[in-house]
């Protein structure tokens, strides 16, 4: 019996790829998914181009110049775009896997077979962000070939921003995960975060247009810094020793954003259990 229910690390890596084939699986069934998905990043793309021809007469914009130290309208949506992508996606991924097994009446088997909880929904979050990345490879392919930006990356520092974005997307899937749990929605929650993230990130538009106590709230939010660093090392070549402070920053607000959600997510996953709600929806 104990060799049943003790886990083990090569049994949970197996459990990870299971979660994942079983989600690759589902989704290339349909074939609706990836046509569907291939025709949202060329529309998003076109989307970008309409907006640098209408607003600013094309992808460089003195003003925005004048704000963000870079005229690459294209590039700086882009960017923008890219994080606010995978943060939904984080957010809707960990949540909707939940509410489907609670759908299918199998999530209170899946919480009692010898597998860890976490990696039930981490593989569903490393599959749905891999499908994102591979999504937003072909919009930086796109941009490339349209718009031909000039682009001074700053290899180690995009490295060590997209580590800890990869971090505090999983935070948000964990945080999501737990609200599901316990109280089986999460729209209303999904949407705030969400809407919050694109309005006081600086995603669209540089924070500097906001009025002071918004650019507070936008001091607190990780993603204010994930956005600004990844601009800062893509487009002017900023190197790591540069942006020390934002890293610094971003790395403390990471782990105290993981700790956070981890103890949420147990708190809520114990209310959950102690009422025996696990296997409704």
């Amino acid at each position: 019996m104990d060799s049943l229910t003790r886990r083990k690390f090569l049994s949970e890596l197996r459990a990870l790829w299971w979660v994942q084939k079983k989600d690759f699986l589902l989704y290339w069934r349909y074939p609706v998914n990836p046509l569907g998905d291939l025709v949202s990043v060329v529309l998003g793309v076109l989307t970008m181009l309409l907006w640098s021809t209408t607003l600013v007469g094309g992808p460089q914009s003195k003003a925005l110049a004048a704000y963000a130290g870079t005229g690459d309208y294209i590039s700086y949506l882009l960017i923008g775009g890219i994080v606010l992508s995978t943060s939904h996606k984080a957010i809707m991924t960990a949540a909707a896997s939940l509410k489907l097994e609670m759908t299918l009446g199998t999530l209170e088997s899946c919480w009692m077979s010898p597998i860890h909880r976490y990696t039930l929904f981490t593989g569903r979050i490393i599959m749905s962000l891999s499908y994102e990345a591979l999504a937003d490879f072909t919009k930086v392919a796109m941009v490339w070939v349209i718009f031909r930006p000039i682009w001074n990356v700053s290899l180690l520092s995009l490295i060590v921003i997209l580590c800890l974005t990869i971090v505090c997307n999983y935070s948000l899937g964990m945080l999501l995960a737990g609200v599901v749990l316990a109280f089986k929605r999460a729209g209303l929650l999904q949407t705030l975060i969400s809407s919050t993230i694109q309005f006081f990130s600086a995603a669209i538009f540089p924070i500097a247009l906001l009025p002071s106590w918004c650019q507070v709230i936008s001091g607190l939010i990780p993603y204010t810094y994930i956005i600004r660093a990844l601009r800062a090392s893509i487009l002017l070549g900023v190197p790591i020793d540069m942006l020390y402070t934002d890293l610094a920053i971003l790395s403390v607000m990471t782990v105290i954003f993981l700790l956070s959600s981890y103890l949420i997510f147990r708190v809520l996953e114990r209310r959950a259990r102690r009422k025996g709600v696990l296997g409704f929806y």
